[in-house]
């Protein structure tokens, strides 16, 4: 077998849906879901403020590498709450 048409990497797996109903906001004090955004790159907070990066199918739930998406985003709001 030729090594050159060997590939070192693997595609990314995809993340399933029992896996990311555990994860939670490490950014905001109420640890609000996050959901896959839907181009898979990005774990958004349910409130809106952070986006945390997807690479090479691992989440990256570190405050530190988050995308503040929306710095007026309340986490205190529920969306959806309310009528």
């Amino acid at each position: 077998m030729n090594s050159d048409t060997k590939s070192d990497t693997l595609p990314p797996q995809k993340l399933d849906d029992w896996f990311l109903d555990l994860l939670e906001c490490p950014g905001c004090e109420y640890h609000r879901p996050v959901k896959l955004n839907s181009a898979g790159t990005s774990l958004d907070c349910e409130c809106g403020k952070y986006g945390f990066p997807v690479r090479d199918g691992i989440p990256i739930l570190l405050v530190e590498e988050a995308v503040v998406l929306n710095p007026s985003a309340d986490p205190a709001v529920q969306k959806g709450a309310g009528s």
